[in-house]
């Protein structure tokens, strides 16, 4: 068995969806609503995903991800988001950025 203190991330993707789990907890958007759960409602949104390193050769330390999402249920506010995910899958700085 895998230990879980050595699991890295293999690619941006999974990134993404680290941030997106991330904000299911954090604005308690893991709750489904019809068929969607409510992360979809507030249009959870990625607008770019950067790896974390300082040479094009290496090996990402993580990704940067850039997104957006609404401020709740009824409003048309979004709220942009700088966040960094390291390779192991921690979600290690938040940023809220100005959006619209």
């Amino acid at each position: 068995m895998e230990n879980i203190t050595e699991t890295k991330i293999k690619d941006a993707n999974e990134a993404v969806e680290i941030v997106k789990d991330f904000f299911r907890k954090v604005k308690g958007a893991g709750i489904k609503l019809g068929k969607l759960e409510l992360i979809d409602w507030l249009e959870f949104g990625v607008i770019s995903v950067q790896p974390l390193s300082n040479s094009k050769e290496a090996q990402p330390g993580g990704f940067k991800i850039i997104c957006e999402v609404k401020e709740g249920l009824f409003s048309d506010k979004k709220e942009g988001y700088d966040i960094e995910v390291s390779i192991k899958g921690e979600v290690i700085s938040v940023k809220r950025i100005n959006a619209e």
